[in-house]
């Protein structure tokens, strides 16, 4: 009985977040986004600085269009590594979420789990660094992103992840 209580919940947990997500979607001016996209997936070394004005000149406050990228399907796993270091970048109270979110998702690949622990860390451990140490110690066993996580926690101790 607990079961079917939890696999409903589940389901209509997951049904509202898919509409929230087609809802959020819509609401993005789509020119943006395109722009956006095209700057974030560009290849080859880019200076993040230069990507930052880039994304910046498009749109003065993108998080949203940010948090809209990582769920294209067609993105690959340095897209969404970069991706995660501009939410970071650009901060506030959706970075924060996303960011956790993603570092809590085991069914994400661990390369953007680990860059989500690193850019989360480096941004907002010198603002709160117990909130950002415990976060981030719940996933220093883990097995896929662990070792990550404790060179992260690692650097930021010592100073050399700033």
């Amino acid at each position: 009985m607990i079961y079917s209580k939890i696999s409903f919940y589940g389901i209509i947990t997951v049904f509202l977040f898919g509409i929230f997500s087609v809802i959020q979607a819509q609401t993005l001016d789509q020119n943006q986004y395109q722009k956006i996209k095209a700057v974030v997936t560009q290849t080859g070394h880019i200076e993040k600085e230069t990507l930052v004005r880039e994304v910046y000149a498009i749109n003065s406050n993108p998080q949203e269009y940010l948090i809209a990228l990582t769920k294209d399907p067609d993105l690959r796993v340095y897209a969404l590594s970069q991706i995660n270091e501009l939410i970071a970048d650009f901060g506030g109270n959706s970075a924060i979420n996303y960011l956790e979110s993603t570092i809590a998702n085991e069914n994400a690949h661990p390369s953007i789990r680990s860059s989500a622990a690193f850019s989360y860390g480096k941004t907002f451990y010198f603002s709160d660094r117990i909130r950002t140490e415990n976060f981030l110690n719940r996933y220093s066993a883990n097995d896929q992103i662990g070792v990550s996580i404790r060179n992260t926690l690692r650097g930021l101790r010592t100073g050399k992840n700033k």
